[in-house]
């Protein structure tokens, strides 16, 4: 259950980005408009692609939506410190965006719901706080760092590092874990043939 909630602080934490200072971006860049587009395009992708991508990110014992989630948001960080004047890249980076708001979500919700069944409602319990706390620090800290260089770093690069290192943290989480399931299984299975000998 604590992956789940720190997946989900992490995620919110990231995909606030859309709501709050991608909007501010691209309205100084391309005009009032553009932000308008976001929603937009974000609200189709939502709807035309869900429910295929769901069916990929669901898959029971794949790790790999989490960590390709964090790594398709460092490439939208990416593009978006790119943004010159294009709609292109603006509109590839919320492309990117979307495509991970699904398959995170979603797959976030089916781990929840895997957990063992009494702990179901205190699983989604612990998401909803910790998407709170996520989306109030990514929000606040985004738009402190909006116009300012830390290290020389523009916000969207420090975005892009620090995504891409929860991609990394999330591999070696999730590889740890599925190594203490399996050695847990080889313990119960050399167990139970000794309790037969």
């Amino acid at each position: 259950m604590l992956n789940v909630a720190l997946f989900m602080l992490l995620f919110t934490f990231f995909y606030i980005q859309l709501e709050s200072t991608i909007p501010v971006l691209s309205k100084q860049v391309l005009g009032a408009s553009a932000a308008s587009f976001i929603f937009i395009l974000n609200a189709l992708i939502v709807i035309f692609f869900q429910m295929s991508v769901s069916k990929w990110a669901c898959k029971e014992n794949s790790k790999m939506p989490i960590i390709l989630s964090f790594v398709l948001f460092g490439f939208s960080f990416i593009l978006l410190h790119s943004l010159e004047y294009s709609y292109f890249y603006l509109f590839l980076a919320v492309m990117l965006f979307s495509f991970t708001e699904i398959i995170i979500q979603i797959r976030l919700d089916y781990d929840a719901t895997n957990i063992d069944e009494r702990l179901i409602a205190s699983a989604y319990g612990v998401m909803s706080l910790s998407s709170a706390f996520g989306g109030i620090a990514g929000s606040y800290l985004s738009s402190l760092f909006y116009n300012q260089e830390v290290f020389g770093l523009s916000v969207w690069q420090i975005l892009s590092i620090v995504s891409l290192s929860v991609a990394l943290l999330s591999l070696l989480i999730l590889k740890k874990q599925a190594k203490r399931e399996i050695d847990g299984k080889a313990y119960c299975t050399l167990k139970s043939s000794s309790c037969h000998d």
